[in-house]
């Protein structure tokens, strides 16, 4: 069953080319142009990805995207916007948002990071399989299925950057990485893109 994308854009022009190169791949598309009407649409159906513009009519994207991680359900989200300095992106990434895109961005581009965010989920997926993918430890409780950590049963808020990273060390005790194999296993695509704080605050986590 190909994957179903909710599109979030308010330029028609864009949202048109975005949506007839997306389908193209297999994907299916629904667009809305309307902040509000793309909650409606969030509640109403079953996503696989959103992608989000952020300045929208009467509700922006970075409210959408803090909304959607508000959901038990973990849902993708790859942010496309005009602001494009480096507060903005790591705001949207912080937000929880999977990925940013600048624009203009290659549609090229676009695509290869909508396949890699699916072939993220997939891999997830088939550690679960193995071994149900649980960690606990040390008062350190990670839940893959859920996306949740409580660290001593209270649960610790994590972005989904932050969540692959400790997940990622958890699952690896007692090795030494060098920092290139960090960012790539948070999906980070520029070490800019992450919060070094952030990475400071899991690490510790992870030593309790």
């Amino acid at each position: 069953m190909s994957k179903k994308i909710l599109l979030v854009e308010d330029d028609d022009d864009i949202a048109a080319l975005l949506r007839l190169n997306l389908q193209d791949e297999g994907y299916q598309i629904v667009h809305e142009a309307d902040g509000a009407q793309a909650l409606r649409q969030l509640d109403n159906g079953v996503w696989d990805a959103v992608i989000l513009d952020l300045m929208l009519p009467n509700v922006d994207g970075l409210e959408i995207c803090r909304r959607i991680r508000q959901q038990t359900r973990y849902l993708p989200v790859i942010i496309i916007s005009a602001r494009s300095s480096e507060t903005q992106r790591v705001q949207g990434l912080e937000m929880g948002a999977d990925d940013y895109l600048a624009k203009p961005f290659s549609l090229l581009e676009l695509i290869a990071r909508v396949k890699a965010v699916f072939r993220r989920q997939e891999a997830m997926g088939q550690n679960l399989l193995m071994d149900a993918g649980r960690i606990a430890c040390h008062g350190l409780n990670i839940d893959p299925l859920s996306r949740e950590v409580r660290l001593r049963g209270e649960l610790v808020d994590l972005t989904p950057r932050e969540f692959d990273l400790l997940y990622y060390f958890a699952r690896h005790p007692g090795e030494v990485f060098r920092v290139w194999r960090c960012w790539i296993a948070s999906g980070a695509i520029s070490m800019k893109a992450t919060n070094i704080r952030s990475t400071r605050i899991l690490i510790v986590c992870v030593r309790k």
